[in-house]
């Protein structure tokens, strides 16, 4: 996946580097703690898009990379029980397999020796 023809790794850079310089203005009012935020959910939101492109789609790295973004989403005040979290990472999972699942073909004959034809 490119994004305007660079990696989603080189635009997170950019604004990693774009961030650590801001936070160096104090009249600008970025914090260290919220410039890391920002870049962790970048790479979370990346990370998402890269599963859902790749074949066959990565459920577990979908449900990751959000509960990484719930959790950076606390330094902007977002604040969420555990149980919460876990149950909606557990909602996303479920969301994306239940999505996906058509798509999937299985490895091997279920029916081995069976035949279907009449």
């Amino acid at each position: 996946m490119l994004i305007f023809g660079r990696s989603p790794l080189a635009w997170i850079a950019l604004v990693q580097t774009v961030l650590a310089f801001v936070v160096t203005i104090p009249s600008l009012g970025i914090t260290p703690t919220v410039a890391a935020a920002t870049v962790v959910i970048l790479s979370g939101v990346a990370t998402i898009a890269d599963a859902v492109l790749a074949r066959p789609v990565a459920t577990a790295a979908i449900a990751g990379a959000f509960r990484t973004i719930l959790i950076a989403a606390g330094a902007f005040g977002l604040t969420l029980s555990e149980g919460t979290l876990t149950a909606l990472v557990a909602l996303v999972a479920f969301v994306v397999a239940f999505i996906t699942q058509p798509n999937t073909t299985p490895t091997g004959d279920p029916a081995e020796g069976f035949d279907t034809r009449s």
